[in-house]
């Protein structure tokens, strides 16, 4: 049976998405006297342009 270029495609999309699902965002955590600082990330940075 022969795939179609749409089957693949559609496969390995599928896959990637639960390849990554577990590593979509960083996430820490520390704790400044009686609070707690959580920074969540995506990965994603923008910089200025005159940087």
């Amino acid at each position: 049976m022969a795939s179609t270029r749409r089957e693949f495609l559609a496969l390995a999309g599928a896959g990637m998405m639960l390849g990554a699902s577990g590593r979509l965002w960083a996430q820490v955590s520390t704790t400044v006297g009686d609070w707690q600082v959580t920074s969540v990330s995506d990965g994603h940075l923008s910089l200025p342009r005159g940087f």
